[in-house]
C-alpha cells in the first residue's frame, strides 16, 4: 500500500469484513484536500459549490457546508436535502432542466435558464446556462443555450449569473474559446455578478489548478466571483474499497480472483486501483480482479502482472468518489455495500 496516513492504514489492515464490501471515505484526508484549496477563495475571488448529485448524504453536505461551501442543485429533490443545512445567504446554483420553483426564503439562489423553450414556462430567471460547443459530432453538450443566440434571451438587470459546463481534458485550451463568450455575455447582461466555470477541475493537482487559476484572472476581471463546481474530484485520494476473495479461477494464462462485490453496485464512476496486492516475478500471467456477479464486464482490474490471493484475504481499492455512494445497490443478490466515514 502506498504511504499515507498511517492511522488509515492501519484502520484499514485491522478491519474485519464480514460479508458485505466495505465503502470507506477518510475525512481527514478529505479536509486536508478542501483546506489546501480554500487558500485560493480570497486570493482569486472564487467560490466553490459542492454538487448534492455528486454525494448526496447528509454527513458530507454538512462537512461541505462546515467548509464554507455553497451547493449546486438539479431539481426540488435534492434542495430538500440542504434545506435544513444552509442558511439564507448560503449560495445556491440550479441548474436542472425543470423548472424549480422560486424559493422566497433564501437570497443568494442561482436559477439558471437551461434553453430558450423554457423562456415560455418561467418567467423567473436570474442566471443563464451556456452552451459553448461548436462542433456537433465531437465535441458536444447537450446542456444551455447556444453561445450564438445569447441575443434571444432578455436583457434583464436581475441576470447576475452565466455558467459554462465543460469537460474538456485541457482545460487551458478550452479556456481560451470560453473566454470570448464570457465577453459576449459581459456585453449582453450588464449586472453580472458570477460567472460559473463548472465542474471537473483537478483540485487535487494543487499547482496546475492555481496555474489555470492565474490565466482565467488574466482574462476576467477580479470583480467578477468565480463559481466552481467541484465534486467527485476531492475525492480521489480518500475514498476506499475494501473487499474479500470469495472465488478463485485459472483459464490459460489468466487467475482470476472474484471479490465479494459488484462493481456497478459498489464502484460505478469511480475509477478503482488496488494497493495492497503482492505482486510476483512471474510475468507469464495476467491478473483479472472479478466481481462477484454473472455478468461478464463486471471486472474491477486487469493486470499484466501475477498476483497469488487466498481466499478471505482482503483487497483494498483506492479512488472511490461519492457518485458510488450515490448509485450503490444490490444486485444479482449481493449484499447492499457497508458504508464508513473514517473521521
Amino acid at each position: 500500500m502506498k504511504k499515507k496516513s498511517i492511522d488509515i492504514e492501519q484502520f484499514i489492515k485491522d478491519y474485519q469484513i464480514k460479508n458485505a464490501p466495505v465503502m470507506l471515505y477518510d475525512l481527514k484526508q478529505l479536509r486536508v484536500n478542501v483546506d489546501r484549496i480554500l487558500k485560493f477563495k480570497f486570493k482569486y475571488n472564487i467560490e466553490f459549490v459542492f454538487p448534492v448529485k455528486s454525494f448526496p448524504n447528509h454527513k458530507i453536505l454538512q462537512f461541505f457546508y462546515d467548509c464554507g461551501f455553497g451547493f449546486d442543485i438539479a431539481n426540488e429533490n435534492e434542495f430538500a436535502m440542504i434545506k435544513d443545512i444552509i442558511k439564507e445567504d448560503t449560495l445556491i446554483s440550479c441548474n436542472g432542466v425543470d423548472i424549480i420553483s422560486k424559493k422566497k426564503n433564501y437570497n443568494n439562489i442561482i436559477y439558471n435558464l437551461n434553453s430558450i423553450s423554457s423562456l415560455n414556462n418561467s418567467d423567473f430567471y436570474n442566471g443563464v446556462r451556456i452552451n459553448s460547443y461548436k462542433k456537433r459530432k465531437t465535441d458536444f453538450s447537450k446542456f444551455g443555450i447556444n453561445i450564438n443566440n445569447i441575443n434571444l434571451v432578455p436583457n434583464k438587470e436581475d441576470v447576475i449569473s452565466i455558467s459554462f459546463h465543460f469537460y474538456d481534458e485541457n482545460k487551458l485550451k478550452k479556456l481560451k474559446y470560453i473566454f470570448k463568450n464570457t465577453k459576449k455575455c459581459l456585453d449582453r447582461f450588464e449586472n453580472l455578478k458570477y460567472i460559473n466555470f463548472g465542474g471537473n477541475w483537478d483540485v487535487l493537482n494543487y499547482n496546475h489548478f492555481e496555474k489555470q487559476l492565474v490565466e482565467i484572472r488574466k482574462n476576467i476581471d477580479s470583480n467578477f466571483k468565480i463559481i466552481f463546481e467541484v465534486g467527485e474530484n476531492w475525492f480521489d485520494n480518500c475514498g476506499y474499497l475494501i473487499a474479500k476473495v470469495i472465488g478463485k479461477n485459472e483459464i490459460a494464462n489468466k487467475k482470476i480472483f472474484y471479490i465479494n462485490a459488484v462493481k456497478d453496485s459498489v464502484a460505478k464512476w469511480s475509477v478503482l486501483r488496488p494497493i495492497n496486492l503482492k505482486y510476483e516475478d512471474n510475468n507469464n500471467y495476467i491478473t483479472i480482479i472479478s466481481g462477484s456477479s454473472c455478468y461478464e464486464k463486471d471486472v474491477f482490474s486487469v493486470l499484466n502482472k501475477s498476483v497469488n490471493l487466498s481466499i478471505n484475504e482482503k483487497v483494498v481499492f483506492l479512488g472511490l468518489n461519492g457518485y458510488s455512494y450515490a448509485w450503490c445497490k444490490e444486485f444479482n443478490g449481493s449484499l447492499a455495500p457497508e458504508v464508513i466515514f473514517y473521521d
